[in-house]
């Protein structure tokens, strides 16, 4: 089953990422990032604004929990120079392991460096 969720990686990347996620570093990395979660989410309850600072918020709406969508919502609000892709058909994983769907997310990466670099606001789609 874990090998045939990452079906559209090309065939090495797909070992690769097999063997990695097998390793006691990929377990420790996990725990350590479980184990800050606390901290992080009462870090991110306290900021309130990112002035027009470039934000993208891209939300994987496939399989999403309950409520994660409206949740998103608000996170373009914090900044007046914002673009929120709402993708339909996206999973959380599928941005870094489906051609397509890396190619979006790559897509947001670039127009946030571009609207930085440029001094320009992102444009809102």
């Amino acid at each position: 089953a874990y090998r045939s969720a990452y079906s559209d990686l090309p065939g090495e990347a797909r070992a690769a990422q097999y063997m990695f996620w097998c390793t006691a570093r990929h377990a420790r990395s996990v725990r350590d990032e479980f184990a800050v979660a606390p901290l992080a989410m009462q870090q991110a309850g306290s900021l309130v604004t990112l002035g027009n600072r470039p934000l993208m918020v891209v939300t994987a709406l496939q399989e999403a929990e309950e409520g994660w969508a409206a949740l998103q919502d608000e996170v373009p609000k914090l900044s007046t120079n914002s673009s929120h892709w709402s993708l339909p058909t996206t999973t959380h994983s599928s941005l870094i392991e489906h051609k397509a769907d890396a190619a979006l997310a790559s897509q947001a990466i670039r127009e946030v460096v571009t609207a930085v670099r440029t001094s320009t606001p992102l444009v809102r789609h």
